[in-house]
């Protein structure tokens, strides 16, 4: 008995480079919005039982506690505050750009502020630089 089906990387990479982005996007989110713990603590994601999540974060950038959750069982970003409001969308058709808009959309519509601190792309290093971008740097949609 398999506990797991063959996952040929060929046939999902496309997929594994746009999920790894928009990841690299809540990341500098949550970076911009933790208090900084030694050993780089207040960075990673923690697994859930639907995905992963960014944990309590906020405070730091002024705005209230709230967390950012992937939902890979529905496939949908879930952002939740302290104090019940909820908001989410779909992971499914999204390029890298929508997917930063519609993040920083949904968290800036509750009055945070991540925006202000996260980097944008004409900061960010370019394709000449040594950086974090891999040799595919065709723009990709996340599908199922």
């Amino acid at each position: 008995m398999e506990l797991f089906p063959p996952i040929p990387l060929r046939e999902w990479d496309d997929t594994k480079q746009t999920l790894h982005r928009f990841l690299q996007v809540v990341g500098k989110i949550r970076l911009a919005s933790s208090p900084r713990r030694n050993h780089w603590w207040h960075v990673p994601f923690h697994l859930t039982g639907n995905g992963v999540t960014t944990r309590p974060m906020g405070l730091a950038d002024g705005s209230p506690v709230y967390t950012v959750d992937f939902d890979f069982v529905d496939h949908l970003l879930v952002a939740r505050t302290i104090d019940g409001r909820s908001a989410a969308f779909t992971l499914l058709g999204h390029s890298v750009s929508s997917f930063y808009q519609e993040t920083l959309a949904t968290l800036e519509g509750w009055g945070f502020t991540p925006g202000s601190r996260v980097p944008r792309r004409s900061t960010w290093p370019t394709r000449n630089a040594r950086s974090w971008r891999t040799p595919s740097t065709r723009p990709t949609t996340l599908r199922r």
